[in-house]
């Protein structure tokens, strides 16, 4: 592989996860795949690679790379900090989200609740974009 993006699942890292515990006193252990990716791509991977998570409730145990909006984003290669925004979705309606980033789930069957859930994921294609320009400008590519 010449590039490889990674999203290991957030739920358990992310701040929700922790209001949920205090509000309803159900705790779940974090998914620790995020640092077993981590780890793995440190030690064996030749490719460039960037693993994206949100900023968790807890300091990260393994140090970013860096943070950009809600995220945090782990590589084998400089990336520096940006002007590039996250993507805004609290507060906006689905169609509304749909409408101003020019994606649609309309085709899927999800109830609206999942809908949310997969936007809210979403990350922003610039910053995306500028984290591959820089693995490829770090490569001198």
């Amino acid at each position: 592989y010449d590039f490889i993006w990674s999203s290991p699942p957030c739920i358990t890292h992310s701040r929700l996860t922790y209001i949920h515990h205090y509000y309803n006193k159900k705790s779940r252990y974090p998914d620790m795949t995020l640092y077993q990716e981590i780890i793995f791509l440190q030690s064996f991977c030749k490719a460039l690679w960037c693993v994206e998570n949100v900023n968790p409730y807890y300091n990260p145990l393994i140090k970013p790379t860096i943070k950009i909006g809600r995220h945090l984003f782990w590589s084998n290669f400089n990336i520096l900090q940006s002007n590039i925004t996250d993507i805004k979705i609290y507060g906006k309606e689905i169609k509304e989200f749909e409408i101003e980033y020019n994606i649609s789930l309309k085709k899927y069957n999800l109830k609206p609740i999942k809908r949310r859930q997969i936007l809210r994921n979403y990350i922003n294609p610039e910053i995306g974009k500028y984290i591959l320009d820089c693995g490829l400008k770090s490569k001198g590519a």
